[in-house]
């Protein structure tokens, strides 16, 4: 179900957190972010106040801006291991419908 939240291939930005910012396909950006939460217990990240700006000039183009805040938590440690971000997280939305219509 993750995965079908992102089109492919897509464009994220994670420089603020002292990655990278590019693009590429949605199976690796999905196999990138779960290789490091697989060791946790549970984790727990919401995107609030999500500011989406369409582009004029390609209707299948969308900038999608929102704060991340993220838990993680680890079976045997005291509390919640937090991660948490204050400034907004750009990332590019390219949408490749299928021809039933969805974006898969």
């Amino acid at each position: 179900m993750f995965a079908r939240c992102f089109t492919d291939p897509l464009y994220a930005d994670f420089s603020g957190l002292g990655g990278q910012a590019g693009e590429g396909a949605r199976e690796d950006f999905v196999a990138g972010v779960r290789q490091p939460l697989d060791g946790f217990t549970a984790t727990q990240h919401m995107s609030p106040n999500q500011v989406i700006e369409f582009d004029g000039a390609d209707s299948d183009r969308a900038i999608c801006r929102s704060y991340m805040y993220a838990q993680h938590l680890l079976d045997g440690s005291e509390g919640v291991t937090s991660i948490s971000r204050a400034a907004p997280t750009p990332a590019t939305c390219d949408a490749h419908p299928t021809a039933g219509g969805s974006n898969d």
